[in-house]
């Protein structure tokens, strides 16, 4: 129903969307400032799949990755360009699972160290 005010657990979805916070006691929801939070690491970032990958790269392997997809449906229509997958999923995730083995990474490292 429009109006209504959803409790969607601790991260107050509905105030963030709405504005509004709801009140244990039952009386109207007041109109309140929602306070956002950005998040710290990648939704698919993990300490298993570290982000490793600058954001150039990321795109380059994505127009690669889509450039190799296209030769199993255009051109020479060969099912090696599925190899296309690789590069299109880790510039997706940012994470490149070699990079991660031998310890290497083209992420910008901050001024703060």
């Amino acid at each position: 129903m429009w109006g209504e005010i959803y409790d969607v657990g601790a991260c107050g979805l509905a105030r963030c969307v709405l504005g509004y916070s709801a009140r244990p006691d039952g009386a109207p929801p007041t109109r309140s400032r929602a306070k956002r939070h950005p998040p710290e690491r990648s939704v698919l970032a993990s300490p298993h799949r570290p982000r490793n990958e600058h954001n150039v790269e990321r795109v380059v392997r994505v127009i690669a990755g889509l450039a190799l997809i296209s030769l199993a449906f255009v051109g020479p229509k060969t099912p090696l360009g599925f190899v296309g997958i690789v590069p299109l999923l880790t510039g997706l995730v940012g994470s490149c699972p070699l990079y991660t083995l031998f310890g290497f990474s083209t992420c910008p490292v901050d001024a703060k160290e």
